[in-house]
Order: C-alpha cells, then sequence, then structure tokens
C-alpha cells in the first residue's frame, strides 16, 4: 500500500535526521499517538478504527481514558484481526457486508504491523487537495517538513476552539 510506503520513506529520513533507528511501531507509541490522538480532538480521520469507535466503558476505567482505551484496541486489533482499512490505512475492506465492500480484495499478501503502523504515518503527511482528494507526495523535503508542522497544528488547534479537528491534511 502506497500510504505505508511513504509511512516507511519518512522513518527512513526521521531516524537519519534525528539518528535514531526506530521502527513504525515505536514511532507511533511515542509521537504519533501523543500528537494525534491522546487529545478528544484528533489531528486525522480513518474510518472504522478504533479512534472512530467508542470504546467500552469498562477499558476506559481500565486504560485510565478514551483515547488511552482506543489506542488498545488498534494494537489489539493490530495484533489479532485480518489486516482492514481500519487498521491498515489505504488497504481493503474487512468483508463484503460492509458499506466500504466494494473495496474488498481477495489479494494473499503478507503484512506485518509494522507495515500497518506506517500506513498511518504515511496517511498523515498526505496532502488534501480539489475538495478532499488526498495526494501522497514521495519527496524527502516535503515529508519532513510535512512532519515538522504537525507540532503546529495541534497548537493552533488546541488553542483554537472553532476550528475544526481531523484536518491534519487540509
Amino acid at each position: 500500500m502506497y500510504t505505508s510506503y511513504i509511512g516507511k520513506k519518512f522513518l527512513k529520513i526521521y531516524n537519519e535526521k534525528m539518528n535514531t533507528e526506530i521502527s513504525a511501531e515505536e514511532f507511533f507509541d511515542r509521537i504519533f499517538f501523543n500528537l494525534f490522538f491522546n487529545d478528544e480532538r484528533h489531528l486525522i480521520h480513518v474510518s472504522n478504527s478504533p479512534f472512530f469507535q467508542k470504546p467500552k466503558d469498562e477499558d476506559v476505567k481500565k486504560y485510565g481514558s478514551k483515547a488511552l482505551a482506543q489506542y488498545n484496541n488498534l494494537k489489539v486489533a493490530m495484533t489479532c484481526d485480518e489486516p482492514n482499512m481500519s487498521i491498515f490505512v489505504g488497504y481493503a475492506a474487512k468483508d463484503v457486508a460492509g458499506t466500504t465492500s466494494g473495496q474488498i480484495s481477495d489479494m494473499q499478501t503478507s503484512i506485518d504491523t509494522d507495515e500497518m503502523y506506517a500506513s498511518w504515518i504515511g496517511e498523515a503527511l498526505a496532502i488534501g487537495v480539489s475538495g478532499g482528494f488526498a495526494m501522497l507526495l514521495d519527496e524527502p523535503d516535503i515529508l519532513w517538513q510535512l512532519f515538522c508542522g504537525w507540532e503546529y497544528y495541534r497548537k493552533y488547534l488546541n488553542q483554537t476552539p472553532n476550528v475544526k479537528d481531523k484536518q491534519i491534511e487540509t
């Protein structure tokens, strides 16, 4: 999937610039989750993902917050479920019964969790064009600048309550 390709490409850039060797999952755990989802106002919307679903009350109590419960639900789904668009951004729907079933695939591929985490990073590096079409760029300098802008969008969103959330690509 192109989203994971971009996520991996960005991680290579990040690791070179920061002199680290972190995986997509480590990046998600250390940086991405806190910036994008550890707040009521998310920076990105991934349809049908655990961050789109209301967690069980007992999970919220167990993990200490709604965001942490959703985060745990994502981690469990990535470990236990077949890859699908709710946990592997840009991938096929989970089954033919869903409203997005036109995107279902019977391709047999080997996908690990790091590939899935990379897809989230790649999606967050997309740029909205023409009223909603998200374009993924493959230029290292642009990917780095988009990443650098994430913290500013979070800060702006926190300071400006009337600005819509889940709009990182726009």
